[in-house]
């Protein structure tokens, strides 16, 4: 027992040790590579028959512009997140399986990468087990992953301008060293601002800095807080006519009753009911956690209609079968859009 508990000993120090000495041998921190002028072109393949599994990603926009024949697929990365890194190794893989992806560029290196040290590991299962915990320690990211243990099926080139990436990484850390001490003084000057109000504001600004803060804050409403800066503005007969944005916030709320929930509610459900027909298995998958998502407000009303309105246009649904729909979409993504901005910057 204790003669294979040393062989195993052995065997995890090893790897360890490998896995630090790689990243120190072929993992620098800008993922220099070795430069290289020639990168291989993707062949054309319909952008509709893209899908990939709903529990690796989201597939949010597609677009058809351009007259050359070449895709390009952008997935949204966050970095040193293991989680997110090992979904990307899977979309990856997924790509490179059902579509022939096999050239794949990269942010924060450049040229061609060079995983041959890696290649040496032999034994697949130590190989995997190293480039996982690279890829925990937020030293390799999903896409290297993925080369790592499929050595032939991708090649990655990196797009970065080594000085101009080099520079920015040095003005961030210059700027990190500062952060406490910045953050500190804010708390201080917020705290000394809010002493100076007392004795400086009015009654009626401090109401209107309260309801303010009680907005931003979450405490009051979109409609409420609105109604407020509205009743302001007739009260003091304050011309709004030269803020546009201001002012189309409040046409925008007169509309509101213009627009038949009701009928909407129907119309959405019989989008949904076409689409369930026409996506494929995974889109369907992908709209039943969306819906989810919607009525359990992990995802914004703006866009989960663009969402369904986009898959509507896919599908060949006429923008005249859910015209209701159509206006609700925009109401709410205006309303949306206003919502995250500070209103008082708008009257």
């Amino acid at each position: 027992m204790f003669k294979k508990s040393n062989i195993l000993l052995k065997v995890v120090t090893n790897l360890l040790i490998s896995a630090f000495f790689l990243q120190s041998v072929i993992l620098p921190e800008e993922r220099q590579a070795y430069a290289s002028n020639n990168v291989a072109q993707e062949s054309y393949f319909n952008v509709k028959n893209i899908d990939i599994p709903f529990s690796q990603g989201e597939l949010e926009y597609r677009y058809y512009e351009g007259t050359k024949k070449k895709t390009i697929i952008h997935i949204q990365d966050a970095h040193c997140d293991y989680g997110i890194q090992k979904n990307i190794s899977e979309i990856i893989k997924h790509l490179s399986e059902e579509y022939g992806i096999k050239e794949v560029c990269l942010e924060g290196g450049k040229g061609k990468y060079d995983f041959s040290s890696l290649y040496r590991i032999k034994f697949k299962g130590i190989r995997e087990r190293v480039a996982d915990f690279l890829m925990e320690e937020g030293l390799v990211n999903g896409v290297e992953n993925f080369a790592i243990n499929n050595q032939g099926k991708i090649n990655i080139f990196g797009i970065e301008d080594t000085a101009a990436y080099k520079n920015n990484l040095a003005s961030y850390r210059e700027f990190v060293k500062y952060k406490n001490g910045a953050e500190k003084f804010l708390e201080e000057a917020k705290i000394k601002i809010e002493r100076l109000k007392a004795g400086l504001y009015s009654e009626g600004l401090k109401k209107l800095d309260s309801e303010s803060n009680g907005y931003k804050e979450g405490r009051i409403a979109f409609d409420e807080y609105l109604r407020v800066l509205q009743k302001i503005v007739e009260k003091e007969k304050i011309d709004i006519s030269g803020n546009m944005e201001f002012g189309r916030v409040l046409e925008m709320s007169g509309k509101e009753k213009q627009i038949d929930f009701k009928k909407a509610e129907g119309e959405r459900k019989k989008l949904v009911e076409i689409l369930g027909e026409k996506l494929s298995r995974n889109e369907v998958k992908r709209m039943v956690e969306n819906i989810e998502k919607f009525s359990q407000e992990e995802m914004l009303g703006s866009k989960f209609y663009e969402y369904l309105l986009k898959m509507g246009e896919w599908c060949e649904v006429e923008s005249r079968e859910i015209p209701e729909l159509a206006r609700y979409y925009e109401y709410i993504k205006f309303y949306e859009g206003i919502k995250n901005k500070n209103l008082l910057n708008l009257a």
